[in-house]
């Protein structure tokens, strides 16, 4: 008697964790049917003693706890232990909950993807990963290595992080374009981006996701009051445009719609798994108009700026002249573009 009660309670628990995990997309759907599978015959077997007995016989077992885990030895590695590579990352493995406690990457309920587009970044992308890590230990860090000739990918990947390694290089648009199908395909409800110069601090990040409850896009935003960062010349006058014809559109003010330091929330990332430029500065400004003309919410939150750890900062007079001209550009491109 006792026997057929723990078969039948453990095929209910079974199937109402497959219904959980699936509700909160933290389970693929090949994996969902499989375990699904398992619940339904096992919870039958726990009103049918004679068929219990004769099932445990043939397999070797002795109750339908031990029946589940015979039939679902595969896959052996769990996602929670599993090494921190691409190839085993990109695996989720349903095993995991019946062996070891889940980890899931939580800030305020929400499970977030730090997405960091490296090339050639191996002076500082070490130091990002491993702040970032140290700030926000419920977090999963993807580094997107964007064809780099350097130790890039070798350094993030010593740091923690996860590692997606294109053959060459192309450009910001399209090393974000991969970390948000990662993101996508991997049930995360917010990606953030981060560059890896360690200019962005990572202590901003909650605020970043706090605000996805009233907004679908929201931007880390340079020259909202907080912090002394400046900009002179043609690049400011670049982006005081920017800003004035995105703000328009957006209903709200938009005072740094060129920054780098971004959340999406669930339903911006299946957009941009789908469609994101890669042209230079489609990434910023091509994104928010097509955002704002699809009825996209965007908001900003204040955020300060750090100098960047290593590298030279590209901006001469001739760079930043020529900034202004392909910002406009791109903005009655993009204006324009169905």
């Amino acid at each position: 008697m006792k026997l057929t009660v723990l078969t039948a309670v453990t095929g209910l628990v079974l199937l109402l964790i497959i219904f959980e995990l699936v509700r909160r997309r933290q389970l693929r759907e090949k994996y969902a049917v499989l375990w699904g599978a398992v619940g339904i015959v096992v919870l039958p077997l726990g009103f049918f003693p004679r068929l219990l007995d004769t099932v445990s016989h043939l397999v070797g077992v002795v109750s339908g706890v031990s029946l589940v885990l015979f039939l679902g030895p595969w896959p052996r590695i769990p996602r929670c232990c599993a090494p921190r590579s691409e190839t085993f990352r990109l695996l989720i493995q349903p095993k995991c909950w019946l062996t070891k406690r889940v980890r899931w990457p939580m800030i305020n309920g929400k499970r977030v993807l730090i997405v960091i587009p490296a090339w050639n970044e191996e002076a500082s992308v070490g130091h990002t990963v491993g702040e970032v890590c140290g700030e926000l230990p419920d977090v999963d860090v993807l580094v997107v290595d964007d064809g780099s000739g350097d130790r890039t990918c070798e350094v993030a990947r010593e740091a923690g992080a996860i590692i997606a390694r294109l053959p060459y290089n192309l450009g910001v648009g399209g090393a974000m374009r991969l970390g948000y199908r990662y993101g996508y395909e991997h049930g995360y409800d917010v990606v953030i981006q981060v560059d890896a110069d360690g200019q962005h601090d990572p202590r901003y990040v909650p605020k970043l996701v706090d605000a996805l409850d009233e907004a679908d896009f929201v931007i880390g935003a340079r020259f909202a009051g907080e912090g002394d960062y400046r900009v002179r010349g043609p690049r400011r006058w670049a982006m005081t445009v920017l800003s004035a014809v995105l703000s328009r559109m957006a209903g709200t003010r938009l005072s740094d719609t060129t920054s780098g330091f971004r959340a999406a929330n669930r339903r911006t990332v299946e957009l941009f798994a789908r469609w994101y430029p890669v042209e230079y500065l489609g990434d910023t400004i091509e994104v928010l108009v097509r955002l704002l003309r699809s009825r996209y919410v965007v908001r900003q939150v204040p955020v300060t700026m750090r100098p960047r750890r290593a590298g030279i900062p590209s901006h001469s007079p001739i760079k930043s002249t020529l900034y202004l001209a392909r910002a406009l550009v791109i903005l009655v491109l993009s204006m324009v573009r169905r």
